[in-house]
């Protein structure tokens, strides 16, 4: 029988309970978000028992340090559901929902030079504040950070604004590609930059338990199901870039309890094979 070789894979270690160096272990409710800023990795997410408050913990590739509520007890961050992590222009971006339910979209930035988190705000500004449902998605394109959220309410469609790092401003949210053919969402969004695109993945609206991938190249977008027929979902997908592909994992359609993976790879580039 012919080998087939793989092109390529991964020895996991043993699952292991997460701990500081003192055995501390870390609470957490909903899903953690996980961002590397200076050779380190900074681990957030909310408190046990739907606390409300935002925790940070810090791995220096060696160690778990002390689990820390952010900025500090008498400042902590409110949250709803799951944070979205960036670094962009070398300092780290927190995006989240405000704490119970508040619809409302909150950001502040990490400066590992003085160890200084930032105020907590809401999105743009307290008067104009973006609505959010679900949990919101961050990337960097074309030098301006990217927000990907669903609309308060849980409207079923998807809005996007962006951060220009040179005027600190946020701008404009809107609906995607238009207002008049808006993309739809259940649960949230996945954003990543793959070949100077925006990489844009969810599931339709409605639950309607498959994956649909947008695009933007800086001028236009694109919709469609993934691969076609399609590949089946339950909640939010998650998306990155691995030796030049693209991964896509979620759990299969109809809450199948599995973890399904599809692979896709630009097209000008070959056959995904």
């Amino acid at each position: 029988m012919k080998k087939i070789a793989v092109p390529w894979s991964v020895k996991w270690k043993p699952d292991v309970l997460l701990t500081d160096g003192d055995g501390n272990r870390y609470g957490v409710s909903g899903s953690p978000a996980l961002c590397a800023y200076r050779d380190k990795l900074y681990l957030v997410r909310q408190g046990r028992e739907d606390s409300g408050w935002m925790w940070c913990a810090i791995f220096d590739g060696k160690t778990w340090g002390k689990d820390k509520l952010i900025p500090s007890a008498d400042k902590a961050y409110g949250v709803s559901g799951s944070p979205a992590l960036c670094v962009y222009r070398d300092k780290l971006h927190i995006v989240h929902g405000g704490r119970n339910d508040s619809g409302y979209i909150w950001w502040a930035t990490y400066d590992v030079d003085h160890d200084l988190w930032g105020a907590d705000q809401l999105i743009p500004n307290s008067a104009g504040a973006y609505g959010l449902s679900g949990s919101p998605a961050l990337c960097v394109y074309q030098d301006k950070l990217q927000l990907f959220h669903g609309g308060r309410g849980e409207t079923g469609y998807i809005w996007w604004a962006t951060y220009d790092g040179d005027t600190n401003q946020w701008g404009t949210d809107k609906l995607i590609p238009s207002d008049d053919k808006a993309y739809g969402v259940s649960d949230s969004p996945a954003a990543h930059v793959y070949e100077n695109h925006i990489v844009l993945l969810r599931q339709g609206r409605k639950n309607s338990g498959w994956t649909w991938c947008a695009t933007f190249d800086g001028k236009t977008w694109q919709d469609g199901l993934i691969p076609n027929p399609g590949y089946g979902v339950t909640a939010s997908p998650a998306v990155e870039e691995y030796r030049g592909k693209l991964y896509c994992v979620r759990q299969g359609r109809h809450n199948d309890g599995w973890v399904w993976a599809g692979v896709g790879m630009n097209t000008l580039l070959g056959p995904t094979s």
